[in-house]
């Protein structure tokens, strides 16, 4: 641009008032506020930048001036391309309030801005209102040259931000709370179904399906799967052990209802009274009749699994009279019994399955002096039978044999067997009673039962 005016340009330049503000600030930078340039073709608004020069320092004596020129549409145009003028009012001031420039972004005129500006400015709070409108400022102010940047925000804008803010916490919040539903779903669901799984092997168990095994995770529901599955094994066997046990005790009665008079053993014995009758003209038939009529009644008559020793003993004397008649007296039978135990109680046909053994096993070749001895005594609490014989004796395998078999033929009383005694004990009494055999092939055997002294319901004690 080319200076105008006066042919004495020097002379207008050093009159001018910024001339002046810069040639005192005695080469310090000067900022000149909003002034017009008379010497600029231009005759815009301009904030201008000066600084004098110095010819001759020992002299003081200036050579002149510095100045640079910078337009305020210029600055506008930099304000408006900032991110300050985006949905508000941005104003810039000189160090004596007046509006250099300013950006609208919300429709406000120049006059309103500067309305806008003066009611920041006596207000302590930066929240007030115009022409009906809630409005909010903020003021940075340049400490060296005192100028001011404002920007002034409707409160509606600031709210509307606040509004979109708010609804994107919120979609976060809630994003996060779905998330937190599912993960606390898919948790639940990892522990219940288990559990829901094992309150399904409980109801299983409750009707009786004791195989029902129960199927768990890795955690703790795994470790309660595990102990359900334990105790569920452990129940079956042990209703298991029942059932063979019931079983076991259902064959034993059911053999016990079956012990009856067994029809060979009858009619052998029947034979040898025909026999005796016709050889010794009847003198005995009576007795032996008797003694066969008294144990028809006492097998038959007798209830349930449970005598007195003196019945059961009774039992045997008779069976061994009839004995005595068929054998032709070839064995004599001794009795050590304690009469202080003739009242505890016993299962009935202990001893009678224990004789049949010493007869048939024992005096396989009647021998001269054939013995058997019944015992009957205590010992340490318990009552101890024993059924001695001076027969043939057995072998190990012989005494394996007898206790496992249940009966191995039909020529004794009943169809009761060794075996069976021995089961019905433990049965009745527990496992630590039972059989027992000591024998020596060639000498003698002795069969041992051991039950507990126990006085039987309604006995009278001798």
């Amino acid at each position: 641009m080319s200076p105008v005016g006066s042919i004495n340009t020097y002379e207008a330049f050093i009159g001018q008032d910024w001339y002046r503000q810069i040639e005192q600030a005695e080469g310090l930078a000067v900022v000149l506020d909003l002034h017009h340039d008379e010497f600029l073709s231009d005759k815009g608004q301009y904030i201008s930048v000066g600084r004098s020069m110095v010819s001759d320092a020992r002299e003081d004596r200036s050579a002149g001036v510095i100045k640079l020129n910078i337009k305020v549409s210029a600055i506008r145009h930099i304000l408006e391309l900032s991110s300050l003028a985006d949905r508000g009012v941005t104003v810039l001031t000189d160090r004596n309030g007046a509006m250099i420039c300013y950006t609208d972004g919300v429709g406000v005129t120049e006059e309103e801005a500067g309305e806008l500006v003066r009611i920041l400015e006596q207000r302590e709070r930066k929240i007030f209102s115009f022409q009906g409108e809630k409005y909010e400022g903020v003021v940075q102010t340049s400490e060296r040259y005192g100028w001011k940047l404002i920007k002034i925000i409707p409160y509606q804008v600031m709210y509307e931000e606040l509004i979109r803010f708010r609804q994107a916490l919120f979609t976060v919040l809630a994003a996060i709370l779905l998330l937190l539903v599912v993960i606390s779903y898919l948790l639940a669901d990892s522990i219940t179904r288990p559990l829901l799984g094992l309150s399904e092997c409980l109801k299983e168990m409750k009707i009786g399906n004791w195989s029902i095994r129960a199927k768990g995770g890795n955690d703790e529901t795994g470790v309660l799967a595990e102990a359900f599955n334990e105790m569920a094994g452990r129940i079956q066997e042990s209703v298991d052990a029942i059932y063979r046990t019931e079983e076991e005790k259902r064959r034993a009665e059911l053999v016990a209802l079956q012990a009856q008079i067994n029809p060979h053993f009858l009619y052998n014995t029947l034979r040898s009274i025909r026999w005796m009758a016709d050889v010794q003209g009847a003198d005995n038939v009576t007795g032996a009749i008797d003694d066969l009529i008294q144990l028809f009644r006492l097998t038959t008559q007798i209830q349930g699994e449970y005598i007195t020793i003196e019945e059961d003993l009774h039992i045997i004397r008779l069976y061994c009279e009839i004995l005595m008649i068929r054998y032709m007296d070839c064995f004599t039978v001794e009795y050590e019994v304690d009469e202080t135990l003739l009242s505890c109680k016993t299962i009935k046909f202990l001893l009678q399955p224990l004789l049949e053994n010493a007869i048939y096993h024992g005096f396989q070749d009647w021998k001269k002096n054939a013995l058997i001895r019944i015992s009957v005594r205590e010992e340490e609490g318990d009552v101890v039978f024993e059924v001695f014989d001076n027969g043939c004796g057995m072998d190990a395998e012989t005494i394996l044999r007898v206790l496992t078999l249940k009966k191995e033929d039909g020529k004794g009383l009943n169809k009761i067997g060794v075996n069976n005694v021995n089961m019905r004990i433990r049965r009745c009494f527990g496992e630590e009673y039972g059989l027992s055999f000591e024998s020596e092939p060639g000498h003698y055997t002795i069969a041992r039962a051991k039950i507990p002294k126990l006085v039987m319901e309604g006995a009278v004690t001798p």
